[in-house]
């Protein structure tokens, strides 16, 4: 018998018989088993009850006609419990009101006796790929999700949404122009040794997830979390937008650090101070690492560039240095000091905002 092959996904699904003529139930079970589905048969509504409290199946054969209640209404509490459980509906009667009936209460399908085994297969078919189908929809949604969240934690919005179309993570990335900010917490081990580690913990993870709050606010995504500092980038191309963020978010870390100083003093924790560098340029982003471990990184001198000025703050007494591209960008915004430093070999301007 030429019965329709099944790809081997669909050909290991579950299969729910309610039928309760026990030759075309046997029948039944039979032809499903050569198909190499898995089978389970009840001829009464209240077996079928019981049985779906305890089990799940990827598609129901309900005939209307059982010894104990009407199909259909058994067909409604299932659609009521599981809207999306597959359902065939098989009846010998054919009055157009029952088929229309059938299909309102959720029937993918009215399977007219008596049937071919051909028929069935095919039917069974066109359900079982549609169920496969809203799965693999759901599971593709359900990780979409939970990618999402990840990435989120990260990320700017706009930055997720991109990274999401680029699809699986491989080796490579661009070339990008960027404003890069590099943030440290002062004397972080001595007050870890003051305040032991978990309320240590607890104080880094406070600023922490406000100053990502500050940074997504105004564009920014994060690159990597250092502990006691982090590193973020603004943009990727080189926009006065993009840098008015950056320098917008540097100036709200440092608002936000003055709001905290005597909130952490009254609680007995003395915070020593932070050190912010600005720095804008070309840089390579995208993924660097192997199969083990990968890491979506920023490389190139403009980051090497913003953690020198970051390391100068100390030196300089300044908490936010930024370079002369950085400041070119924003000349509205007040320099309280000007540096002359060097660079390659060169004097370069640095500007304390």
């Amino acid at each position: 018998m030429n019965l329709k092959m099944f790809r081997p996904d669909l050909a290991r699904a579950t299969i729910l018989i309610v039928e309760d003529d026990p030759d075309q139930l046997a029948l039944l079970e039979y032809y499903l088993a050569l198909m190499r589905f898995r089978t389970a048969g009840v001829s009464t509504g209240a077996d079928a009850r019981v049985w779906l409290e305890q089990n799940q199946t990827d598609l129901i054969l309900l005939d209307v006609n059982l010894p104990d209640m009407d199909g259909l209404v058994l067909l409604a509490e299932v659609r009521e419990k599981n809207p999306d459980q597959a359902v065939m509906i098989m009846s010998a009667e054919k009055r157009a009101e029952l088929i229309v009936e059938a299909l309102f209460e959720g029937a993918e399908e009215f399977l007219q006796k008596p049937f071919s085994l051909i028929e069935l297969s095919t039917r069974m078919h066109n359900i079982l790929e549609m169920v496969a189908f809203r799965r693999n929809a759901e599971s593709l949604v359900e990780k979409l999700s939970k990618e999402r969240e990840i990435l989120a934690r990260y990320f700017s919005p706009e930055i997720v949404e991109s990274i999401l179309k680029q699809g699986p993570a491989s080796q490579g990335g661009e070339y990008i122009h960027t404003t890069v900010l590099v943030y440290d917490l002062r004397n972080s081990t001595g007050l870890a040794e003051e305040l032991g580690s978990e309320r240590f913990a607890e104080i880094i993870n406070m600023i922490t997830v406000d100053l990502m709050d500050l940074i997504f606010s105004n564009k920014g995504t994060i690159t990597k979390l250092t502990g006691d500092g982090l590193i973020a980038t603004f943009g990727t191309r080189e926009s006065a937008e993009d840098v008015h963020n950056a320098v917008k978010c540097a100036l709200a870390m440092r608002e936000y650090y003055e709001t905290i100083l005597p909130v952490a003093m009254e609680q007995g924790v003395e915070l020593a101070g932070f050190g912010i560098g600005l720095a804008t340029g070309r840089a390579f982003a995208g993924n660097v690492g192997s199969f083990r471990r990968m890491e979506y990184a920023i490389v190139g001198d403009v980051l090497s560039r913003a953690g020198r000025l970051e390391a100068l703050t100390k030196s300089l007494g300044h908490p936010i240095l930024v370079d002369a591209r950085t400041q070119s960008f924003v000349p509205e915004v007040p320099v309280m000091r000007r540096f002359l430093g060097r660079g390659r070999g060169k004097e370069a301007q640095l500007f304390g905002l």
